[in-house]
């Protein structure tokens, strides 16, 4: 699985049935640029799109069944796997590492 896939489990299976262009900029990629990882992961019977009801034009993208096990197990994985890095440190360092992160994956999708 890409990077860029990944976001896109990851990403569904928190904010539920979103549409193409809404997804691309909550993953930080171009809207021109999603296509083609939509389609792979399409093409796993991962994710499904269909028309979104409140705009025909529009497609909507949303988890299936597999899509939903594949994020969670990945989502268990990383879970695990931080806990495993950040045994030895202190709870609160855990904390300010979390806060540290956030901020700058936060200013990295900023535009300029």
């Amino acid at each position: 699985m890409s990077p860029n896939q990944f976001l896109v489990l990851m990403a569904l299976a928190e904010t539920g049935p979103v549409c193409q262009q809404f997804l691309a900029g909550v993953i930080g990629i171009d809207p021109r640029n999603i296509v083609p990882i939509l389609d792979s992961v399409e093409a796993r019977g991962l994710v499904s799109r269909e028309t979104d009801p409140a705009d025909r034009r529009r497609r909507l993208i949303e988890l299936t069944g597999a899509g939903r096990g594949i994020a969670a197990e990945l989502s268990a994985l990383g879970a695990q796997t931080e806990r495993e890095l950040l045994a030895r440190v202190p709870e609160a360092d855990q904390e300010s590492l979390r806060r540290i992160l956030r901020t700058v994956l936060d200013a990295s999708r900023q535009p300029g």
